[in-house]
């Protein structure tokens, strides 16, 4: 059993804050995730042909790559706020 002095370890850890009265149930969510992982870790996959496990790209190679700065001005169009050729966004992360 995760204990709720690890909970608040990782909570720091994460930068995150947790109400005390949430701390229980954290411990409880955060050891179900984890049985979860480590009966994942027991599947059976030794028999399984690489086509069904191998890791591959699906992404296009990176081949003839357009000229930088041909679509800038009309993605640029697109957003609400720019500032100095960039988008703005609203910060969502405390300097704290």
């Amino acid at each position: 059993m995760i204990s709720k002095e690890e909970v608040v370890k990782l909570a720091g850890l994460a930068r995150l804050k947790v109400p005390a009265g949430e701390l229980h149930k954290l411990a409880k969510d955060l050891e179900a995730i984890l049985g979860y992982v480590s009966e994942l870790k027991s599947a059976p996959i030794h028999n399984l042909p690489p086509e069904k496990y191998e890791l591959k790209n699906v992404l296009r190679p990176d081949e003839k790559p357009h000229e930088p700065g041909l679509y800038t001005d009309d993605l640029l169009a697109q957003v609400d706020k720019t500032i100095k050729g960039y988008v703005s966004v609203k910060p969502i992360l405390n300097k704290e």
